[in-house]
């Protein structure tokens, strides 16, 4: 499936007033240095924050896993801090040892205790962490994890909010994914 045409803002404003369900913010692994897409993200998380959505914050702490090998680059500081403060101070914190920030966290309880149907989604490593999250998939301990559409939360996103990498094809295609060409 090709990019949705439209705009994510669109989109999430639609699901808010016409639908009624909740929609969250997840920015994953922006704890290194501003980047091209930061001021897109930073942007997001404003309108977001301002259409009272929940924030979660998924940082990475490496020693936190249980498996050893094939170790992420260590990244165990705060998102960075031009996201952060536009996140406010009720942005919720989870803290992962894994690429997907489901396993081994508190995430799908904070998720399902807000009720939440959609995360908007956004970070860096748009191959690794970010689809690992989305969709699920194996890990660094070899076992498949389930992800964020497995436990029936759609995904949304925009190219401008995620960095590195065009989406993989089992992303960008996952029918309860929606990657929108505009934020």
């Amino acid at each position: 499936m090709p990019l949705k045409q439209g705009s994510l803002t669109d989109r999430v404003m639609q699901i808010l007033m016409r639908e009624g369900s909740i929609v969250a913010g997840m920015v994953i692994d922006e704890q290194g240095s501003s980047h091209g897409q930061t001021a897109a993200q930073a942007l997001m998380l404003t309108k977001l924050t301002q259409w009272y959505c929940p924030i979660i914050l998924v940082e990475q702490n490496p020693p936190l896993r249980l498996h050893t090998g094939n170790l992420a680059p260590p990244a165990t500081r705060r998102t960075i801090s031009e996201l952060r403060s536009v996140a406010g101070g009720r942005a919720k914190r989870v803290i992962k040892g894994y690429f997907n920030a489901m396993v081994q966290t508190d995430l799908d309880e904070k998720l399902a205790a807000e009720n939440i149907a959609y995360v908007v989604i956004m970070g860096q490593q748009t191959n690794c962490c970010v689809r690992c999250t989305a969709i699920g998939a194996s890990d660094i301990d070899r076992q498949a994890h389930p992800g964020l559409v497995q436990n029936n939360i759609r995904v949304l996103s925009a190219l401008s909010l995620m960095f590195s990498t065009y989406p993989s094809r089992d992303f960008l295609d996952h029918p309860m994914v929606e990657i929108y060409a505009d934020a």
